[in-house]
């Protein structure tokens, strides 16, 4: 038996590793197989932990917008912020799993922008410094303490009703027409420091004239006061006493007050009340101060004492320089009751003559005398 050949491993095929026989892509594909999933796994990777940082430092934002409600209609004491729209910022961080990976530090949210606080109404010099903390302590017409932009700020925030009651008997004509002819500047004036501000507006003659009370409501429309100060002249009273009570009355229980904001009543008259409704305007009035209320008044009897008796001069004395005769002493009579009406409505008396702008003292009272000052540049526009 012849012997058979030794079996030996087999010699590798020379033409694997030759780049020239056509399988030199062979190893490759698992090299770039190898390769692609190295490189997703790395995106993957990537992905997750920029998603993680995002989200520890992602800035919400929330747009609180109620614009579309009519000022008017607001039951309240809309605020500037109110009537614009208020941008709140919030951070917000996961309550869960910290991301993994570097700590990023020192990162800041993008700055906002700031909003106005609301319609620049009018022309003229703005209320500097204003904030809107509201602060309450002694003073007179309201009580707000802090400054003069610290007062604003909180008249700004909670709202301010203003309602003019004014005698419209025969001799008070002069009145009517001072109203009339500077209503766009008080107006205007007003809505400066307080946008939000709303003004109403009540006459009153005396039983058996041709009205008792007539009102337009609190507005902030200066042309709806216009249109109703058209119709109003002066006429009717003829005895010494008016209907102040039924003036009154119809100011704080007909009018439409805002729950929040300051209510502010100013009686102009140049005659007392009815001796049996005295009491009764006094109750009104206090009961009026408890619930948050204020009233200042204007005693116009000199400036009408010195309107007639200048008229009176004249017809007698033609051009012969004005000498003034002294006031009656009835006129006392309505210093007395308007000064006790302002003290049981926590406000202030305001005497008019030749040198004081009616509409002047308005504002003066509105803000309050403390504050005459501040308000200086203010009130020269109205001189």
């Amino acid at each position: 038996m012849a012997d058979e050949p030794s079996k030996l491993p087999a010699a590798p095929d020379p033409a694997r590793f030759d780049p020239w026989s056509g399988k030199r892509f062979q190893g490759l594909r698992w090299f770039g197989f190898s390769a692609l999933v190295h490189i997703g796994l790395l995106f993957l990777l990537g992905t997750i932990t920029l998603t993680v940082i995002q989200k520890a430092q992602k800035i919400n934002v929330t747009v609180v917008d109620d614009s579309a409600i009519g000022p008017e209609d607001l039951d309240g004491e809309p605020s500037l912020q109110d009537l614009a729209g208020v941008l709140n910022v919030q951070r917000a961080v996961p309550r869960q799993a910290r991301p993994s990976g570097p700590v990023v530090q020192n990162v800041r949210a993008p700055d906002m922008p700031r909003l106005a606080l609301g319609p620049k109404l009018g022309a003229g010099p703005a209320v500097d410094d204003v904030s809107t903390q509201l602060s309450f302590g002694s003073g007179a017409v309201g009580g707000l303490g802090g400054g003069f932009g610290d007062y604003v700020g909180g008249l700004r925030k909670v709202g301010l009703d203003i309602a003019l009651v004014i005698d419209t008997t025969d001799s008070m004509q002069f009145v009517i027409d001072d109203v009339k002819a500077r209503l766009t500047q008080l107006v205007t004036m007003i809505h400066r420091m307080v946008p939000t501000a709303r003004i109403g507006i009540v006459v009153y003659r005396d039983r058996g004239d041709d009205y008792v009370v007539k009102w337009t409501d609190l507005s902030f429309r200066t042309e709806k006061l216009r249109d109703f100060l058209s119709q109003i002249t002066a006429a009717g009273g003829g005895d010494w006493e008016e209907a102040v009570k039924e003036g009154m009355d119809a100011a704080i229980h007909d009018l439409s007050w805002r729950k929040k904001s300051k209510k502010i009543i100013i009686l102009v008259g140049g005659s007392p009340p009815h001796p049996e409704d005295v009491e009764a305007v006094r109750e009104m009035v206090r009961k009026f101060h408890d619930d948050g209320g204020y009233v200042s008044t204007v005693d116009v009897t000199k400036r009408m004492h010195e309107e007639f008796d200048r008229q009176l001069w004249r017809s007698l004395h033609g051009n012969e320089p004005f000498k003034p005769s002294p006031m009656p002493s009835f006129y006392a009579q309505v210093s007395q009751v308007f000064g006790e009406l302002a003290k049981d409505g926590g406000g202030e008396l305001i005497q008019l003559d030749e040198h004081k702008a009616l509409v002047r003292e308005v504002v003066v009272l509105t803000f309050g005398s403390r504050w005459k000052v501040e308000m200086a540049k203010f009130l020269n526009e109205l001189s």
